[in-house]
């Protein structure tokens, strides 16, 4: 028995390693996600901005006070 407790180490670790592997890529999956929701928004927001803009309804000074802080 004493020749197969190094492989239950070996054992250990490789699913020690799959484990936080997979820990890795789900934060990852789910930043990503997050990430492309709020650049969504705003690009939305940009857009909904450049309509307002278009239509009249802002002057080109509201329009560029607030495109700079959408930009920042």
């Amino acid at each position: 028995m004493g020749g197969w407790g190094g492989w239950f180490i070996v054992y250990d670790l490789v699913k020690l390693l799959i484990i936080i592997a997979a820990i890795i890529i789900i934060v990852r999956l789910l930043t990503n996600s997050f990430h492309k929701t709020d650049q969504g928004k705003h690009n939305k927001a940009i857009d909904i901005l450049k309509e307002r803009y278009a239509r009249g309804e802002i002057d080109e000074e509201e329009y560029r006070e607030k495109m700079e802080k959408l930009n920042k």
